[in-house]
């Protein structure tokens, strides 16, 4: 029987194109669900009818962050907070779950998800279990890395100094009523203070380069830079004097984010340092 896998990531679905009160969703990045079924339909017919199929979801496939709980964007997130959230997101994209559904109903096709930072929601094991049930399949989970015959799959963030998740703290528990996510800084960063700019500028957060819209955003949009300027140095000031049982950021992690994000790292550097290992040929 012959294979082939396919990985996607960073598809960053949110609960939809329209909220529930009938306005659009500016926070929704995903608008191709159609696409998506007709992606998964071409890779389990005709050439590809006998083929095994595994679809690999490499990270940032739910956009949580971007998810509201009932009307508030959390940085304590428990396992209920996110089960509702993928609630929300299943509905909103019945077309994208519904594909995957009719894929793995063919024997031999199978589904690995590798969780990212957007949706580190999916270490919950409670999730795991419904969106299982939903899918009716049994999702191969991986928390940072796929390997397989020499292959190395994972999202990136692990290589990003705000991104990274703690492997071997992925929940905080001391001296809180209920297990929460333990979230990176640059997670609590992005809900925190970027969330409220997208909300007049969405796309805010892809542009590139960086220094040409900051040096376009001096010029045609003044006082909003400066006030988003002023806001971002008290942000990095609050978090390095703030102690929460809920986050945990010492002043030299916080000052690896700050000099990392102003060199913006390239990642092909940390591929190239995987590939150092002889059994990896390829990232």
């Amino acid at each position: 029987m012959k294979k082939i896998k396919l990985v996607v990531s960073d598809l960053h679905l949110g609960v939809g194109r329209t909220l529930e009160n009938g306005q659009m969703n500016s926070l929704e990045e995903f608008y191709y669900d159609e696409k998506f079924v007709e992606f998964l339909h071409f890779y389990t017919t005709g050439k590809y009818a006998d083929y095994e199929v595994e679809l690999v979801l490499n990270g940032d496939i739910f956009n949580f962050l971007q998810v509201d709980y009932r009307g508030h964007y959390l940085t304590v997130i428990t396992e209920a907070v996110t089960l509702e959230k993928v609630k929300k997101i299943v509905k909103g994209h019945h077309l994208f779950f519904q594909a995957i559904r009719d894929f793995v109903k063919k024997e031999g096709n199978v589904v690995t998800y590798v969780v990212g930072n957007h949706d580190q929601g999916m270490l919950w094991p409670g999730v795991r279990a419904w969106l299982n049930e939903t899918l009716g399949t049994t999702i191969r989970f991986k928390n940072i890395v796929y390997y397989f015959d020499g292959v190395h799959i994972e999202h990136g963030h692990m290589h990003e100094a705000a991104n990274r998740l703690n492997p071997r703290k992925f929940f905080l528990k001391r001296n809180l009523p209920e297990p929460v996510l333990n979230l990176p800084f640059g997670s609590h960063f992005f809900v925190e203070y970027v969330l409220q700019i997208k909300q007049s500028y969405p796309h805010v957060d892809k542009i590139r380069p960086v220094d040409r819209m900051m040096r376009w955003a001096i010029f045609n949009e003044f006082w909003p830079t400066v006030k988003a300027s002023l806001s971002l140095l008290f942000y990095f000031a609050k978090a390095i004097v703030t102690h929460d049982p809920r986050r945990n950021f010492p002043f030299k992690r916080i000052l690896r984010v700050a000099l990392e994000r102003a060199i913006f790292p390239d990642l092909s550097e940390a591929a190239r340092r995987v590939l150092l290992d002889e059994r990896v040929h390829t990232v």
